[in-house]
């Protein structure tokens, strides 16, 4: 019987030590998902805080970036506009310039006039040089 008592001591003491042991693994498990339901809390948080300046930074970029399409969109229209002027411009020269040229080739002087000449005829249109047209700018300056 003595026997009996110490062999159900050792086995009542072997199942309170695994009781004992699976409690503390048991807190410790509890305790460790509290931490780390703790940590993904803030990491959520901290993702989310991330999340907002992003956006932020975003909506900041969107907006500079509108603002450099319409500056960009004025000065293509400016740079036609100026392109615009500048082949008007060199248009009108060079039909100044045709229109020089053409009066230059059709200008008569009147040298004769007199009879006190040599020649039986009465003198009459000859054609004389012109004087030289200017050359047309290319409309830089």
């Amino acid at each position: 019987m003595v026997r009996t008592v110490k062999i159900y001591t050792l086995v009542l003491a072997l199942i309170t030590s695994a009781c004992l042991v699976f409690a503390f693994e048991a807190n410790n498990r509890a305790d460790s998902a509290v931490r780390q339901k703790a940590a993904w809390e803030a990491e959520v948080s901290q993702w989310r805080a991330t999340t907002r300046n992003v956006l932020r930074q975003n909506r900041a970029v969107v907006r500079e970036n509108k603002r450099l399409v319409k500056r960009y969109n004025k000065v293509v229209v400016d740079a036609r506009r100026v392109v615009r002027a500048k082949a008007k411009a060199d248009a009108a020269t060079a039909l100044a310039a045709a229109r020089r040229a053409a009066a230059a080739r059709t200008t008569y002087v009147y040298t004769g006039g007199g009879s006190s000449g040599g020649s039986s005829g009465g003198g009459g249109a000859s054609p004389a040089p012109a004087p030289a047209a200017a050359a047309p700018s290319s409309g830089t300056s």
